[in-house]
């Protein structure tokens, strides 16, 4: 046993240098949602797992919070932000890409007026001023948790991840995701994609059910209600053909063919709803004459707790709301019901239904073409909520994905499909533009009567509402000669209500200086080459991000072709004739030669220079970005060494009451003297009171050093403590040794000559070995029990392992040498066997031959017999014939 303990460690010691975390291939997802986030991974051996956190818990508070130089995030977060509300930051998601003035911000503004919101001056984006000397913006606060995502998910998988796949809203605008990829780059993870958490959790729905799509498409509509808002979407599956290998392969794939969105629709709405008239509650109980309304941390305890008495209600008709001295030592407890809680939210039940309605419109499909309804999301689990949606769609609900996790799961599967250390069975997605994007420029017309420049706006719709994705365009501009100017805008958004439209902000994404125009026209044309107008390549990628890569002039040249001069035809036969029908022919042949020849037309592009210029909204670039980064890097170091002390602190502190329990135990007083044992105490008690009054504020290495002297101390007594402990385990098993070899001997010793392989010398020398072994262990057994357990082991481990080493080569070396005489002597007993068939074979060919030779000598015999008697028949007959 000792010896295979010993083995496993080596094992253990041996897997721990080999592995190497740099060379991990894992990959993860973030589903990044207003209130919570869910990580999950795929690394080899496990396949779509979600991440734990450590409380051990699947889904993580989307919280941040400072206090005394400290940073914590997600439930840690949450319990400051009860004590010290301004101090934790969360719901983030909504505030991403978002100026100060804009309306989502205002409401948050609202919704949680003890935060200090201010305007950063060069992006106009809104700041969080922690205090008169800091200021985080929203992408460094995402940053940091999505840092504390990524902690969890190599702890989880134990290797370096740093390629993810993070969900985002699909209503997000393009500087909403621009400020989520900046925010992933702050924090050192490499974005494989983002994809909508819709597309995300149709994609999980989808790889479990690959055998029920075929070429014909079906339609699923997902209902999603989340803590923030509210998104539908009809999503198409079907069985298409692709040739991305150059060979035709069919792969089952999921389109977004209709969406409908409410940004506000959600539980944080009914939480707020529900805080404050908890709020309006107490203050009418008259308990204290300070308002409730005016107390930041009061506000924070009533918001907490009207997250879990909703849902609560989610399952019971009535339940009590608690709060202990929620103001001036006053306890609060108060009596909720379903129904209050639905007459305060009936408006907003009113609203539940549209964005299906606009869904199936945009999808230009009705409730009849829906195969099934899905609901996702932690807001769908209010039982009106799916009231409401089971009386406008009259059909039961599918609740059969998981609602929290399917958005991770699915985004997990495409980033193990985009990672090159993974093979997964190809389930291909398109996505849908939300808001319509356009290009717009402006173009001369032909000047009139008076000859005045006319201007005319042009607008070019490149990529309209709904339009898959990923996708490329091309814009071509027919009538510019020289430099110009273009936008990038969105389109028509009629469509959408005008509080959206007013969400979303600045309707001009881009403007775009084109220059040299000119010289590459003069260049080409002057070469004979015709303009064929200016092409701007766009494109939308798998994230949803508008790009354009290059901008080029073209131009199309002729090249004629040169006719050769047909040499002289010879049709003069061999009889001096001409040939007419021949000349016909060659005639015919030049004809045809004519026809088929082609001028050569050349494409020619000229790549032109080109500026863009972002309008919507400024990313964090610059100095900002780098003060965000130091201060992310600043905050993550204090945290590694802040965790680096607690763990040092905790080993020594956990060290000292183990030493001093022990000592307390007659098992490991044995093993001291009273002399020691009075030293390692009196040393436990020092270091203990050192711990308490002077050590709070030391670095690691300080408990560190106190550790090692305590391990210095102690050291010998747990090392004889495991003498004692494992010596008879380790005898036996030595025992056991002895009589294996022994009977190894004895087998040997009385086989018959025959079976006996190993010499007399070998077979004396393991004896001698034996005996001597069995010797060494008496004599040091008996001196062991008469030596006190304070002292040093006269029987140690190390001694029985060398010993139980050597007699194990001595017996190997045997065995081997047995296995080899054995084989040599049955070989050799082979060779006899061969050469005996051989000969007998031979005694049996030559018999065979003599056989056969003397059955061929008794047939000529009765040949020759036969033919006499023939002749001797026939003799007669011409005697006869004579005679006649």
């Amino acid at each position: 046993m000792a010896r295979l303990q010993f083995l496993c460690l080596s094992l253990l010691a041996l897997c721990a240098v080999c592995w190497n975390p740099v060379q991990g291939v894992a990959v993860m997802s973030v589903d990044f949602g207003s209130e919570w986030m869910k990580i999950a991974i795929v690394s080899p051996g496990v396949p779509m797992e979600i991440v734990l956190n450590k409380e051990s818990k699947r889904k993580t508070p989307v919280a941040i919070a400072f206090r005394n130089d400290e940073r914590t995030i997600g439930e840690d977060a949450y319990t400051i932000g009860v004590k010290f509300p301004s101090n934790m930051y969360f719901y983030l998601l909504e505030l991403l890409g978002k100026t100060l003035d804009n309306p989502l911000v205002q409401l948050y503004q609202k919704r949680f007026p003890y935060y200090k919101l201010v305007e950063d001056p060069e992006r106009k984006t809104l700041l969080f001023e922690h205090d008169s000397e800091t200021k985080f913006s929203p992408e460094e606060l995402v940053a940091m948790i999505l840092t504390k995502a990524k902690e969890y998910a190599e702890s989880f998988a134990l290797q370096q991840i740093t390629e993810t796949v993070i969900t985002v809203p699909a209503f997000f605008s393009q500087a909403e995701r621009r400020a989520m990829l900046k925010a992933a780059e702050l924090a050192g993870i490499k974005v494989l994609q983002l994809i909508n958490s819709n597309t995300a959790a149709a994609l999980d729905y989808g790889i479990f059910r690959r055998k029920d799509f075929n070429e014909t498409s079906q339609n699923i509509l997902f209902y999603d209600m989340g803590a923030s808002s509210t998104v539908a979407t009809v999503a198409s599956y079907q069985v298409v053909k692709t040739k991305e290998k150059g060979y035709a392969e069919y792969h089952p794939q999921v389109s977004v063919i209709g969406l409908g969105y409410d940004r506000t629709l959600g539980g944080l709405e009914i939480q707020i709803r529900l805080r404050d008239f908890l709020g309006k509650a107490f203050n009418e109980m008259k308990k204290t004459k300070n308002d409730v309304f005016q107390n930041p941390r009061a506000m924070a305890k009533l918001f907490k707790e009207a997250g879990r008495v909703k849902n609560v209600l989610s399952a019971n008709v009535d339940h009590y709301a608690q709060v202990e001295n929620l103001l001036d030592e006053q306890d609060f407890r108060y009596q909720v019901t379903r129904e209050q809680l639905e007459n305060l939210c009936s408006d907003l039940f009113e609203r539940v239904t549209v964005p299906i309605e606009r869904a199936l419109s945009s999808a230009k499909l009705t409730l009849d073409e829906i195969g099934h309804i899905i609901i996702v999301g932690a807001g769908t689990r209010m039982p009106k909520v799916q009231e409401v949606l089971t009386a406008f769609t009259k059909r039961e609900l599918g609740k059969n994905l998981n609602a929290d996790e399917a958005a991770a799961l699915g985004a997990v599967y495409r980033a193990a499909d985009l990672s090159t250390g993974f093979q997964v069975k190809k389930f291909m997605t398109k996505d849908a533009v939300v808001l319509p994007i356009e290009v717009d420029f402006e173009r001369e017309l032909d000047a009139g009567e008076d000859n005045k420049k006319v201007v005319k706006i042009v607008r070019r719709t490149l990529f309209p509402a709904m339009n898959p994705y990923p996708q490329k365009k091309v814009l071509t501009f027919n009538k510019h000669n020289e430099d110009f100017t273009f936008y990038v805008n969105y389109g028509n958004m009629s469509s959408l209500p005008e509080s959206e439209v007013a969400v979303i902000g600045s309707t001009n994404l881009t403007r775009v200086q084109l220059s040299g125009i000119a010289i590459g026209l003069a260049k080409h044309q002057d070469d004979g080459a015709e303009f064929k107008g200016i092409k701007a390549h766009f494109s939308i990628d798998d994230s949803g991000l508008l790009s354009l890569s290059t901008v080029e002039s073209t131009f199309e040249k002729i090249h004629p072709v040169v006719e050769e001069q047909p040499e002289a035809a010879n049709n003069t036969q061999g009889d001096g004739t001409n040939s007419t029908e021949s000349s016909n022919s060659t005639e015919k042949n030049s004809t045809s030669a004519k026809q088929e020849k082609k001028p050569k037309i050349e494409i020619i592009k000229e790549e032109i220079s080109k500026t863009e210029f972002v309008l919507d909204l400024q990313d964090l670039t610059g100095g900002s970005l780098t003060l965000a980064q130091k201060r992310i890097n600043d905050l993550n170091e204090k945290d590694r060494a802040r965790k680096e002390k607690e763990i040092a602190q905790n080993n020594l502190e956990t060290f000292i009451l183990d030493i001093q329990d022990k000592l307390s135990q007659e098992e490991f007083q044995s093993l001291v003297t009273e002399e020691d044992r009075t030293k390692i105490l009196e040393k436990c008690s020092e270091t203990s009171e050192w711990l308490y009054d002077d050590g709070s504020d030391v670095e690691a290495k300080e408990y560190q050093k106190k550790l090692q002297v305590l391990k210095d101390l102690t050291g010998e007594m747990f090392e004889r403590h495991r003498e004692h402990r494992d010596r008879p385990e380790v005898i036996a098993a030595f025992k056991n040794a002895l009589n294996v070899s022994t009977h190894f001997l004895s087998k040997f010793k009385n086989a018959t000559p025959d079976e006996k392989y190993l010499d007399d010398d070998d077979l004396d020398g393991l004896e001698t070995l034996l005996e001597d072994n069995q010797s060494w262990l008496d004599k040091k057994m008996l001196a062991q029990k008469d030596a006190p357990l304070y002292e040093a082991p006269v029987l140690t481990l190390r001694a029985i392992a060398e010993k139980m080493n050597t007699m194990d080569k001595e017996v190997k070396m045997l065995v081997n040498k047995a296995k080899n005489a054995r084989t040599k002597r049955l070989k050799e007993l082979a060779e006899k066997l061969k050469e005996f068939d051989k000969k007998a074979n031979e005694t049996t060919d030559e018999t065979k031959k003599e056989s056969a030779e003397k059955k061929d000598k008794d047939k000529n015999a009765d040949d020759t017999k036969g033919d006499s008697e023939t002749k001797q028949s026939a003799n007669p007959l011409d005697d006869d014939h004579v005679e006649l």
